[in-house]
């Protein structure tokens, strides 16, 4: 196994909001999940990148 690693002038630095929270079931939330996939495919992005 190996991981690649980029200079860090490749990755954008920021913040945003927190979304509202969204009173939905577990259900409700992998028929969102499956739509969302089904529509736009697999993420290109990530929201966060941990580094220890």
């Amino acid at each position: 196994d190996s991981l690649d690693i980029y200079p860090l002038g490749c990755y954008y630095f920021g913040s945003r909001d927190p979304k509202p929270y969204r009173n939905e079931s577990a259900s409700d939330r992998l028929l969102r999940m499956k739509s969302n996939y089904a529509a736009y495919g697999m993420r290109n992005c990530v929201a966060a990148v941990l580094l220890v």
